[in-house]
Parts: structure tokens; sequence; C-alpha cells
């Protein structure tokens, strides 16, 4: 089985804090607080990967002369 994904548990805790009609409960704090914790890191890599290793990848592309496709 495949652990759940960091969508999913967003997708679990807005469907909980969406229905509720009254102030979600403390525990969705800090589930929030958690899951917040667990996308800076995501992000941060992904802004790593971005301004690091893509530049690379396309300074190797243009060096080489491959045609790459943009969309």
């Amino acid at each position: 089985r495949h652990p759940v994904k960091l969508r999913d548990r967003l997708e679990g805790l807005i469907s909980v804090v969406a229905v509720a009609e009254a102030s979600p409960p403390r525990q969705a704090f800090e589930v929030f607080e958690h899951l917040s914790g667990l996308l800076e890191k995501h992000f941060s890599r992904m802004n790593q990967l971005e301004s690091n290793e893509l530049v690379t990848l396309k300074q190797l592309v243009h060096k080489e002369k491959i045609q790459m496709f943009e969309g």
C-alpha cells in the first residue's frame, strides 16, 4: 500500500473544517501547522531544484543544442 500523500491529508483536513458549523477544534489547527511545515519543506526543495538543477540542465541543453519542448 502506498503512503497517504500530502495532498490527501490536506484534502481531509479541508473537508473536516468545511463541514463544521463551529470553529475548528484545536486538533485541526495542530494538523494544519504540521502540514504547513511539510509543505514549506517541499516548496523549499522545489525552489532549490528550480534555481540550481533546472538552470544547469537548461545550460547543458543550450550548450549541446538539444531542442526542448516548451508548453
